[in-house]
């Protein structure tokens, strides 16, 4: 019998569909994530030697496998490393001080290390450890040190400094004194702030930690990681892709089993009533867990606070709706960098248009095929002008597309496959070339590609004809003294009048958006602001507890940390 079943519907849909993995509980991780295609070897990879990157776009299950390779380590015995979790989520919070003051690198790369004291402060607790008392910082300083920094105040000179030699010494003296072959440090999110600054100044940190009884392992992003000057990847660390290849063999079972582990069986076996259905969103979510649970979520239990709706369904009308908000929503974290990255909002603002040539493109060459030739994939040139490269790299980020290897074609040229989501190709009827979606149809096409099925597409055709320099320039803010253009991204100092240039914050800006940019529908949007004083991002922050939210009619507990964690998640 499914585990599910000893529940109630409300605790069920409060807990079973939380979407990011670090606010499950470690035994509801454990029961309810499914075993991922290569998961015995990304855990090895996770849990053995040398410093890791693990790769891909947001909700594919970076922090799942940490999290999985966290509690591994802990309940084998002492042949297993020594693991630390450190989750750099809050990391834009510090963002501020880049803009203000002269010394915040150092105060970034102290918020760093005090943090690795946490975690390991909490893995020793876990272990019932006594070690603890024996490191050379105590867990209250550097708990009050990470809380003020994430609050902008930087301590006084009466507050000691963390240094990392006495990191590495206390981590040397835990590991030997517990008869451990290494630690491990799972540094999840570390690269999720887009300041470059903090970026560089993480993986500088990241290659100054590693060492033959340090293993750091770091959860990254495609298209929008800023490294360091003398970090090189494949040298200092390597790259692990962990993202899940839709269209191998293994997927449709992966997905499948997640769905099962999370959901009532009774609910489950209505959805598997229509297995067409079923694999059509299973496809639909492009290897993305979170898009999954997301879209399986809306054909029961919809409005209720408490989920206890069980009235299903799963219409053709309804799975089409749902994919089409997935596909929404993965295109609104593409659309969010020109928030969070402004100097590339000419970049973003192009990568929508070149995503409907490709969506067009791939339409044109599927009309008239057959259902075992239908592409999926665009083949670009490999030496694509760097400009272009980067939007690919931002839509990689967002997982719109996907990298699928390279092809040559002798005297036409090399080309780069890029697999677009698969969302996205079902939302603009891409397949077969029709007005309707036959969901028969896509599922035989997604199940029988053609390796030799790829839409080629010219750097000149995917801008319509525009110069690279034309559209793809970036939107440097000018200088505010004298209104001059700035020079570069990196200048420090008007050209023209020789003023110093001031950054804005990200974090502060985020901080004023509107509600309205999160993942909510326009009915819930308008109650909140009908009922209560919550018109901003910074407004829900604020409402820690949750009380304004709680009084917004059909609006509860669950929903209530459900808006609370979309907000963060929109800051992080």
């Amino acid at each position: 019998m499914n585990a599910n079943q000893t529940e109630s519907s409300a605790e069920l849909f409060d807990r079973a569909f939380v979407e990011q993995a670090e606010y499950l509980e470690a035994n509801d991780l454990l029961r309810w994530s499914a075993q991922h295609p290569r998961e015995a070897e990304l855990i090895r990879k996770l849990t053995g030697g040398g410093a890791k990157l693990i790769t891909g776009p947001r909700g594919c299950g970076k922090t799942t496998l940490m999290l999985k390779a966290y509690h591994q380590m802990h309940e084998r015995g002492a042949s297993a490393s020594f693991a630390v979790y450190v989750n750099y989520k809050a990391s834009l919070k510090l963002e501020p001080l880049y803009t203000e003051r002269s010394s915040a690198s150092y105060w970034f790369k102290q918020w760093i290390l005090a943090k690795i004291y946490i975690g390991l402060y909490e893995s020793l607790a876990e272990k019932n450890s006594e070690l603890g008392s024996k490191l050379g910082v105590t867990e209250k300083s550097v708990k009050s040190l990470a809380s003020r920094l994430e609050l902008g105040v930087t301590p006084g000179p009466e507050q000691t400094a963390i240094e990392l030699d006495q990191l590495k010494a206390d981590i040397d003296t835990t590991i030997e004194a517990l008869g451990r072959p290494r630690c491990v440090l799972l540094l999840d999110d570390a690269a999720h702030a887009f300041s470059a600054d903090q970026q560089r100044d993480f993986f500088e940190l990241f290659r100054q930690i590693k060492s033959r009884s340090v293993a750091p392992k770091a959860a990254i992003y495609p298209g929008v990681t800023v490294y360091s000057p003398g970090f090189q990847v494949g040298h200092d660390a390597e790259e692990v892709d962990v993202w899940i290849d839709p269209y191998s063999t293994e997927y449709l079972g992966f997905m499948k089993d997640l769905i099962e582990k999370r959901i009532p069986t009774h609910i489950y076996r209505a959805l598997q009533g229509k297995p067409d259905y079923l694999t059509l969103v299973c496809f639909a979510a492009f290897g993305m867990p979170r898009a999954l649970l997301n879209m399986v979520r809306q054909f029961y239990g919809s409005d209720s606070d408490d989920g206890t709706d069980s009235n299903i369904d799963f219409s053709f009308r309804k799975i089409v709706q749902a994919i089409r908000g997935c596909h929404e929503n993965t295109l609104g974290v593409f659309e969010a960098l020109r928030l969070k990255l402004p100097v590339y909002d000419n970049f973003v603002r192009e990568g929508k248009l070149i995503l409907n040539v490709a969506y067009d493109g791939v339409k044109t060459y599927n009309k008239g095929k057959p259902k075992n030739s239908q592409s999926v994939t665009l083949a670009v040139s490999d030496d694509l002008a760097r400009e272009v490269r980067h939007v690919f790299g931002f839509l990689q980020y967002a997982g719109m597309m996907r990298f699928a290897g390279k092809v040559s074609r002798g005297e036409k040229g090399n080309f780069d496959l890029f697999r677009l989501h698969a969302a996205g190709l079902i939302s603009n009827n891409a397949l077969f070339g029709d007005k309707a979606i036959n969901a028969t149809n896509y599922v035989y096409s997604f199940t029988h590609l053609s390796a030799h099925a790829f839409t080629r597409i010219g750097e000149q055709a995917l801008l319509q004809g525009k110069g690279v320099s034309e559209c793809l320039s970036l939107a440097l803010p000018p200088c505010e003294s004298c209104g001059s253009p700035r020079l570069s991204p990196e200048a420090k100092f008007c050209g023209s009048c020789g003023r110093p240039l001031k950054e804005s914050s990200i974090y502060k800006r985020l901080l004023q958006q509107p509600i309205s940019v999160l993942p909510m529908t326009e009915t819930r949007v308008r109650r909140i602001q009908e009922h209560s004083r919550i018109r901003t991002i910074k407004d829900i922050i604020i409402d820690h507890d949750g009380k304004e939210l709680l009084g917004v009619p059909r609006i509860g507990p669950f929903w209530a940390r459900q808006i609370q964690s979309y907000a963060d998640e929109f800051i992080s």
